[in-house]
């Protein structure tokens, strides 16, 4: 690594840790359950959008079905806790490694295609797994109460935990695309990005490429998902506002 790539990847990382410990003072002395809410939301949207980030911004694979990665992730960590009672801390990570398993699923037959041909196929995911889920039942699963051992199943009285939880969750995120931006990775991406023809002729194995991206950015999003999940108590494959939770009845 040349040494002005060391210095700006380390002035990167000294921006974003202070930038995450300003956002927690803040959040600290914000004691409304409800604005307390939105700060724990705004950190977790933002690790979803970082992770979009790393297929459609880095590698230009316009991508309309991210959301159903963050569906995965939600859906394995709630259902392994209410048939297994995994803790959020191992099934957030199971849902991790399920967003990856999702991204090959998902990545195989779908890079076939380029252009709008991708962004119109990569559509159909999230809907399938809609109607998937609501066959099945799971419409909208409810994670149970453990209020003898909160802090293992991330059930805390206090929603500013959730805050810190979900700021180190962006933080882990925005350092994987750091690290991706300033890799032979994140310049694989580029150069597809620009112009995925001229790349293939320059030796450039596009398709393994944007693979790799898709599963770091399904990782992510599954990550985004999980937590999600736990802060609102309850997973639906039907959109929804994310305005209330169960938490605040506390």
């Amino acid at each position: 690594m040349r040494l002005g790539t060391s210095e700006k990847l380390r002035r990167d990382l000294t921006t974003l840790l202070g930038l995450a410990v300003i956002y927690l003072a803040v959040s600290w002395f914000v004691p409304n359950s409800y604005f307390q809410l939105i700060l724990t939301l705004v950190p977790i949207w933002a690790a979803f959008g970082v992770s979009w980030n790393i297929l459609s911004g880095y590698g230009g694979q316009l991508s309309f079905g991210h959301a159903s990665f963050f569906g995965v992730g939600g859906y394995t960590m709630t259902l392994a806790l209410v048939y297994w009672n995994l803790t959020p801390w191992l099934g957030i990570p199971l849902g991790v490694g399920m967003g990856g398993v999702a991204a090959v699923i998902i990545g195989t037959p779908t890079f076939r295609l380029r252009g709008h041909y991708f962004a119109l196929a990569m559509l159909a995911y999230p809907l399938a797994i809609l109607y998937f889920m609501s066959y099945f039942g799971f419409q909208e699963v409810s994670i149970p109460m453990h209020r003898e051992h909160p802090a293992s199943y991330l059930q805390f009285s206090d929603p500013r935990f959730y805050t810190l939880i979900a700021v180190g969750l962006l933080v882990i995120s925005v350092i994987a695309c750091i690290l991706v931006e300033n890799s032979r990775f994140g310049l694989a991406l580029l150069a597809i990005r620009q112009n995925e023809l001229a790349a293939e002729a320059a030796g450039i194995d596009s398709r393994t490429w944007k693979m790799r991206a898709l599963i770091v950015s399904g990782m992510i999003a599954a990550g985004a998902g999980g937590l999600y999940a736990c802060v609102q108590l309850v997973v639906t494959p039907i959109p929804s506002s994310g305005c209330w939770s169960p938490r605040n009845l506390w």
